[in-house]
Protein backbone atom coordinates (compact mmCIF):
# COMPACT_ATOMS: atom_id res chain seq x y z
CA UNK A 1 0.00 0.00 0.00
CA UNK A 2 2.65 2.53 1.03
CA UNK A 3 4.84 1.78 -1.99
CA UNK A 4 1.91 2.55 -4.27
CA UNK A 5 1.19 5.80 -2.44
CA UNK A 6 4.84 6.83 -2.65
CA UNK A 7 4.95 6.07 -6.36
CA UNK A 8 1.72 7.94 -7.05
CA UNK A 9 2.81 10.94 -5.01
CA UNK A 10 6.14 11.03 -6.84
CA UNK A 11 4.30 11.03 -10.16
CA UNK A 12 2.06 13.83 -8.90
CA UNK A 13 5.07 15.90 -7.79
CA UNK A 14 6.72 15.30 -11.18
CA UNK A 15 4.12 17.65 -12.67
CA UNK A 16 6.20 20.45 -11.14
CA UNK A 17 9.11 19.61 -13.43
CA UNK A 18 11.34 18.45 -10.57
CA UNK A 19 13.64 15.50 -11.09
CA UNK A 20 12.85 11.95 -10.05
CA UNK A 21 14.98 12.07 -6.89
CA UNK A 22 13.41 15.30 -5.65
CA UNK A 23 9.91 14.01 -6.40
CA UNK A 24 10.52 10.81 -4.46
CA UNK A 25 12.00 12.80 -1.58
CA UNK A 26 8.91 15.03 -1.52
CA UNK A 27 6.60 12.04 -1.72
CA UNK A 28 8.31 10.42 1.26
CA UNK A 29 8.31 13.65 3.23
CA UNK A 30 4.63 14.23 2.49
CA UNK A 31 3.58 10.72 3.42
CA UNK A 32 5.62 10.50 6.61
CA UNK A 33 4.46 13.94 7.70
CA UNK A 34 0.79 13.19 7.10
CA UNK A 35 0.93 9.75 8.70
CA UNK A 36 2.70 11.12 11.77
CA UNK A 37 0.32 14.04 11.98
CA UNK A 38 -2.64 11.68 11.78
CA UNK A 39 -1.37 9.70 14.78
CA UNK A 40 -0.78 12.89 16.77
CA UNK A 41 -4.19 14.32 15.84
CA UNK A 42 -5.88 11.23 17.21
CA UNK A 43 -3.72 11.16 20.34
CA UNK A 44 -4.10 14.87 21.08
CA UNK A 45 -7.66 15.13 19.77
CA UNK A 46 -6.59 18.17 17.84
CA UNK A 47 -6.12 19.12 14.20
CA UNK A 48 -3.09 21.24 15.06
CA UNK A 49 -0.53 18.54 14.09
CA UNK A 50 -2.11 18.19 10.62
CA UNK A 51 -2.03 21.94 10.08
CA UNK A 52 1.61 22.08 11.16
CA UNK A 53 2.55 19.11 8.96
CA UNK A 54 0.81 20.68 5.96
CA UNK A 55 2.68 23.94 6.46
CA UNK A 56 5.99 22.10 6.81
CA UNK A 57 5.45 20.09 3.64
CA UNK A 58 4.38 23.22 1.74
CA UNK A 59 7.60 24.93 2.84
CA UNK A 60 9.64 21.92 1.73
CA UNK A 61 7.98 21.92 -1.69
CA UNK A 62 8.68 25.64 -2.08
CA UNK A 63 12.31 25.09 -1.09
CA UNK A 64 12.70 22.27 -3.63
CA UNK A 65 11.14 24.40 -6.36
CA UNK A 66 13.35 27.35 -5.42
CA UNK A 67 16.48 25.21 -5.50
CA UNK A 68 15.50 23.79 -8.87
CA UNK A 69 14.87 27.27 -10.27
CA UNK A 70 18.35 28.40 -9.17
CA UNK A 71 19.87 25.37 -10.87
CA UNK A 72 18.09 26.18 -14.14
CA UNK A 73 18.91 29.90 -14.10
Amino acid sequence: MFTTWISELAVWFSQTGLGETACRRLALAFLTSMEGAFVLCRSLRSTEPMTAAGAAVAALVQAELGAAAKTVS
